[in-house]
């Protein structure tokens, strides 16, 4: 039972962490080529607040794909469990 248990944690701590992973390399990658469509077309510099929280949200959606896909079971948590990291590391890097 406790194997059981010990397998059930590092399973979800794996999931969160791939989902997070998958999020913020989205997230970047978006990023990247949004910056390099401001550099070379007629694009204004007023978009880039709305386009950043579409990133945001489009990356946070696939990264909980991810994540549910990998984890299996409770969803809400896990979901919970990458929106909250993935604020604080949004956070922690904007400083």
């Amino acid at each position: 039972m406790d194997t059981a248990r010990n397998g059930n944690w590092k399973r979800s701590i794996l999931a969160v962490l791939l989902g997070l992973l998958t999020a913020l390399l989205l997230l970047l990658l978006l990023g990247a080529l949004f910056a390099i469509c401001l550099t070379f077309t007629s694009l204004s510099e007023g978009t880039i607040s709305a386009t950043s929280l579409i990133f945001i949200a489009i990356s946070l959606l696939a990264g909980g794909i991810v994540c549910a896909l990998f984890a299996h079971k409770k969803g809400l948590y896990h979901g919970l469990a990458l929106g909250i990291c993935f604020f604080l590391i949004l956070i922690f890097t904007s400083q």
